[in-house]
């Protein structure tokens, strides 16, 4: 069985995969433990054929799955029925590893003590130069406060056992759902609340070659996906939760306009989670 899984999904991006999946078979060659699980969700373009033949040339084990539902939730759910290393590690298509990256996730797959956590993402500006000196590793408390954005969705890892015991990813959150983000977080949230121990790891590091897009529809985003999120934690007794939220709106002088967006993906959240329970 592979150490680590390395997940990653895509919807019509076959260009930008296909610069993804180049770059990462650059470094991929001296880690055998490695296993790829490739998921084309429901694409239009090229996608499946670039997995494909990327597939038959890569040293590793590398399995290619289709998921006809589109959104990133339904396309990381079926990755994870079919992921077997110790470690499944999620990765963006439009990221490139650091030289180190596969290195750094093949010690954290028998380091016992590190349950889940995430790394760095920095912009990609061209170049692949790390930041000079990373920071220690930052633990995560079982059933502490992670807040929205600390372990990011592009550059997370979760130990298999992990995953098994808190289950799948939520179809509401994410990409491509009703609520267009917060599915990482949640997970990241339900993982602290089962009582396992996180990690921040600044070594883990992906250089983020992300499409401009407008900051409103960023934040828009953002909110609707946090505030379910937050939601769904308090409503499972994370208490840490309704004190975190106060101290970030605290700290940012209480934003009436992100707030109110955050109350709208609580509600939507709801509404559609009922929706749900009928069809």
């Amino acid at each position: 069985m592979p150490a680590v899984s390395i997940v990653i999904c895509s919807r019509n991006r076959a260009a930008q995969l296909e610069k993804c999946l180049n770059q990462l078979s650059l470094r991929i060659n001296e880690h055998p433990e490695v296993e790829l699980v490739l998921v084309d969700n429901a694409s239009q373009d090229e996608t499946r054929r670039r997995m494909t033949d990327f597939a038959l040339t890569c040293p590793v084990k590398t399995k290619v799955l289709y998921e006809q539902k589109p959104g990133l939730s339904f396309a990381r759910n079926t990755a994870l029925a079919h992921a077997t290393g110790d470690l499944v590690a999620f990765l963006d298509d439009d990221c490139f590893v650091d030289t180190r990256y596969l290195e750094i996730l093949a010690k954290l797959a028998h380091h016992r003590e590190v349950e889940f956590g995430g790394g760095q993402a920095i912009p990609f500006t061209g170049s692949f130069i790390p930041p000079s000196i990373p920071p220690a590793m930052e633990w995560l408390a079982p059933r502490s406060f992670i807040r929205a954005g600390r372990i990011k969705g592009c550059v997370m890892f979760f130990r298999s056992s992990v995953i098994r015991k808190i289950g799948s990813f939520d179809t509401l959150l994410g990409a491509g759902a009703p609520l267009l983000s917060g599915e990482d977080s949640d997970y990241v949230a339900r993982a602290s609340g089962a009582g396992f121990r996180g990690g921040y790891v600044p070594e883990l590091l992906v250089h983020h070659d992300q499409t401009p897009r407008p900051r409103e529809s960023i934040d828009r985003g953002y909110d609707l996906g946090r505030g379910a999120f937050y939601f769904k934690a308090l409503c499972r007794g994370q208490w840490a939760y309704l004190r975190g939220w106060y101290e970030t709106y605290a700290r940012d002088g209480f934003p009436l306009e992100s707030l109110a967006r955050e109350f709208r993906g609580v509600c939507l959240y709801v509404w559609f989670r009922f929706l749900k329970l009928f069809t």
